[in-house]
């Protein structure tokens, strides 16, 4: 740098003095920074930019200055060459306290250098020659990233000391300050918080970048004694850089014959004792960055390395608040407020700007360390955090568990929502399916007090007179009509509650289902009773009262009294009966009759079965077959009937079949079973119920050629019924009935319990129990979907019972322990969605009692031990 005048003048005017002329060659600094920066400054405007300082001597010096430039920039000699005609093109760059940088082309190696001289005006002073000497030394000594690599030194052919540097120049190079200046200038026009905190975090890692260079020099034993924003230096490629070393030293030296202040060289006092030029040495390094020991002169007492933290604390401090030095008063600028964790920041560069040494940072590193924790978002260790900065803190501190977390969070909020979106949507369409089937028994009950009426009327117009037969005609087509759709609204209620799973086994509207069923029963009772109460019967009333009989003891039957469904067939059968007087052999109408009643033979027999009258399952089922055989002789019925009847041939003799079977007779079974598959295998397969019984006749005959051994037949029957099985489900839908879906479910599970039996009798006992475990997988999900049917609830206790005795079979005590767990813990569930009903209780006691068997067989087998 260019100094001020009378450069040799020692400060002997009072503190005071010495201070106003540190001031001024600050100012002085600034404005030759600001003409090498090419921002063409004025001398009127940095005295209106400094109007503490004595504006005469401020603007004596200014001048002074501003000619020198002038001047300096007017005469400087593009060409030179140096080292021997090495450095070629020199050009002035920047000119120190004792030195000058030239940017020089290498002509040996063709790459443009940076060159470092001593000034002028000094080159004849032995102390900055041994100064500079010093500085190319510890400059050279320093191998790191952030220190400028030294290429060569010499000297020239004046004999003038000279060292080549790598020339940082380019697009994007500049200095710390300038970085700072732009970064609040663009921070001001309101930029993005995003784009505010990126650019700042990236501040603050360059002043990381320098205090690690600090360390690594401190660890060399060097100390640098005046950083500050314009000595950090950015490259073209990002990298901090600590230049002008000129000030530094090792911090074992002996003593200096002279010191180096704002760029000025002071002489040292002749009348200052020997050895006091060490102790004294006045005012080393910049103000505003220096730190206050320094200022003091006792720089021999004080720790060297807590110098330079104090001046890494200032220019964090300007970084943050945008000043110009750490001294200022100004706060940082409220933009900055939108920056997370600016607290820690600013207690990291107040306690290394603390005016104790002893109470600032004992080492570079721990100031590293800090600013570490801060870019990571991590506490630091010079500020404690109030508990809202902490929870504002955390997610920017552990990203992984905070996504987490919030995903967590989003997920549950957003399912929760989609749950209660569908359970509102689910409530209302309950509600208003309730309140149809409600208006639809309403209107039932209407249709039968009705229908009862006008049948009154029509029985009291028949006993009056005859005149009135038109009358009775007409009361009794009104009757007609009010029980079909009687018969029509019974259907629809009943349609409802079987296809909507929610409305038939949710245990929340256990109430309304109980209470609509039951009032369902009894409208459907009254109708049946007044069915059978016709005299004169038709294939319409007919009909009527068979899918009246059927419907009801389907109900009966699902709702666990399989006795009344008995009796409610029963009933049917003796209506049936009676109404076959006035009936011809070969009338259509006792066509419909007998087809109807070998139905319903068909029907009580099954219930027989289930009911475990076996007894009384084999006449019915006999009359059945000798009621329906006679029909195929019929010629006047339609495609529908003829493959109505086939079905209702195929259904009876395939019970009866193991009917017989049962009873011993192998020979008539079998004869019976092929019968049946013969009139199934005539009937096209467009329907569930069709599919099932080839499937139930396939099946029935795989059981008898098993039990005689014939295990190549049986497995080609199972092969057959499999199939069926599997077209079974393909012709079923969405819209089909829950009861439809359960009852395929129970006929998949019977068959897979015959396939795993013929595979036990076969000796492959592990695909048995791989079977049996997926068909336990498959019925604990038909749980979950419907909690409330007894079917699946028997079909899963039987699967578990069996799986359990073959893993114990096969002395897996350990697998069985965990079916019998499982078993606990989802009969526990379906008890606390459905409350302490029977069937709930009776599967939590059979699910006990197995685990009780399994433990008592482990037991067993640590005792044999």
């Amino acid at each position: 740098m260019i100094g001020p005048g009378n450069a040799t003048q020692p400060f002997s005017e009072g503190t005071d003095a010495i201070h106003e002329w540190k001031s001024v060659v600050a100012v002085l600094e600034d404005f030759e920074r600001s003409w090498r920066d090419g921002e063409q400054p004025t001398v009127s405007s940095f005295v209106q930019k400094y109007p503490k300082l004595a504006s005469h001597l401020l603007i004596t010096e200014l001048e002074r200055l501003n000619a020198e430039l002038q001047c300096c920039d007017e005469t400087s000699e593009p060409m030179q060459v140096l080292g021997q005609g090495r450095y070629a093109e020199l050009r002035s760059l920047h000119v120190g306290g004792m030195g000058e940088i030239f940017s020089a082309l290498d002509v040996v190696t063709g790459r443009t250098v940076a060159l470092k001289t001593i000034r002028r005006e000094f080159r004849d002073n032995p102390e900055v020659r041994r100064r500079f000497q010093t500085e190319l030394k510890l400059t050279a000594s320093l191998e790191h990233p952030g220190v400028i690599p030294v290429y060569a030194q010499g000297i020239d052919d004046d004999g003038n000391d000279y060292y080549v540097m790598r020339l940082i120049a380019g697009s994007g190079t500049g200095t710390l300050k300038q970085a700072v200046q732009r970064f609040h200038s663009e921070a001001a026009e309101n930029c993005s918080p995003v784009t505010l905190r990126v650019n700042f975090c990236g501040l603050v890692q360059r002043i990381l970048d320098v205090a690690l260079t600090i360390s690594y020099a401190h660890g060399r034993g060097i100390v640098h004694r005046d950083i500050k924003p314009s000595n950090i230096l950015i490259g073209p490629y990002g990298e901090t850089l600590v230049a002008d070393w000129g000030l530094a030293r090792y911090e074992k030296a002996a003593g200096e014959c002279a010191v180096e202040f704002s760029g000025r060289i002071m002489l040292p006092e002749h009348n200052l004792p020997d050895g006091a030029a060490d102790e004294v040495t006045s005012g080393v390094g910049t103000p505003g960055y220096a730190a206050p020991e320094q200022d003091s002169g006792k720089l021999a007492a004080a720790d060297l390395r807590r110098c330079d933290i104090y001046s890494l604390g200032a220019v964090l401090r300007c970084m943050i608040t945008g000043a110009s030095d750490a001294v200022s008063d100004i706060v940082h600028p409220r933009y900055l407020d939108s920056v997370g964790g600016l607290r820690g920041l600013v207690a990291i560069a107040d306690h290394a700007l603390q005016a104790n040494p002893d109470r600032r940072y004992s080492r570079v590193e721990d100031f590293c360390q800090d600013l570490k924790r801060w870019l990571s978002g991590e506490p630091v260790s010079v500020y404690r955090e109030r508990c809202y900065e902490w929870v504002w803190s955390w997610p920017r501190r552990h990203r992984l568990a905070a996504t987490a977390v919030f995903s967590s969070l989003l997920i549950g909020f957003c399912s929760g929502c989609f749950f209660l979106l569908v359970q509102l949507r689910q409530n209302a369409e309950l509600k208003s399916r309730s309140e149809a089937l409600a208006l639809a028994l309403s209107r039932s009950d209407e249709f039968l007090r009705q229908a009862e009426k006008a049948r009154r009327l029509a029985e009291d117009l028949r006993n009056k007179t005859e005149i009135a037969q038109s009358g009775v005609q007409q009361a009794l087509a009104e009757a007609e009509s009010r029980e079909v759709l009687a018969f029509a609204a019974l259907n629809q209620f009943y349609e409802t509650i079987n296809t909507n799973t929610n409305l038939r086994y949710s245990a929340d509207l256990s109430t309304l289902r109980s209470d609509l069923l039951s009032q369902w029963r009894k409208l459907h009772h009254s109708l049946f009773e007044q069915l059978g109460s016709e005299t004169n019967r038709n294939k319409t009333s007919l009909q009527r009262l068979y899918e009246a009989a059927m419907t009801l003891a389907r109900m009966e039957n699902e709702c666990g009294n399989p006795q009344e469904a008995f009796r409610v067939i029963g009933e049917a059968i003796a209506i049936v009966r009676k109404s076959d007087a006035g009936m011809s052999a070969s009338s259509p109408l006792r066509f419909s009759r007998d087809l109807r009643l070998g139905q319903l033979l068909t029907r009580q027999g099954h219930y027989a079965f289930q009911c475990n009258w076996v007894e009384r399952a084999g006449p019915l089922l006999e009359e059945a077959v000798r009621t329906l055989d006679p029909l195929q002789k019929f010629d006047q019925f339609s495609d529908f009937e003829r493959e109505e009847l086939r079905t209702a041939i195929s259904n009876s003799t395939s019970s009866l079949g193991m009917q017989v079977y049962q009873s011993g007779d192998r020979v008539r079974a079998k004869s019976l079973l092929f019968r049946s598959l013969h009139a199934a295998s005539q009937l096209p397969v467009r329907s569930v119920e069709q599919a099932l019984l080839l499937f139930q006749c396939y099946g029935n005959l795989a059981v008898i050629l098993e039990n005689e051994q014939n295990y190549n037949g049986a497995q080609d029957q199972l092969l057959h019924a499999e199939c069926l099985l599997f077209i079974a489900e393909s012709l079923q839908s969405e819209e089909s009935p829950v009861q439809q879906k359960i009852s395929l479910q129970m006929v998949k599970s019977k068959f897979k319990h015959q396939q795993a039996k013929f595979t036990e009798c076969r000796g492959n006992s592990e695909e048995c129990i791989q079977i049996l475990s997926d068909l336990l997988h498959h019925e604990s999900n038909l749980l979950r979907d419907y909690s409330g049917a007894l079917s699946i609830q028997a079909a899963y206790m039987k699967t578990a019972s069996r799986l359990v005795d073959s893993l114990m079979k096969m002395n897996r005590i350990n697998d069985a322990e965990l079916i019998a767990d499982g078993w606990i813990r989802l009969a526990g569930k379906l008890r606390a969605s459905s409350g302490a009903t029977p069937q709930s209780q009776s599967f939590l006691a059979a699910a006990q009692a197995c685990e009780k068997r399994v433990r008592g067989k482990n037991s067993d087998q640590i005792l044999a031990r």
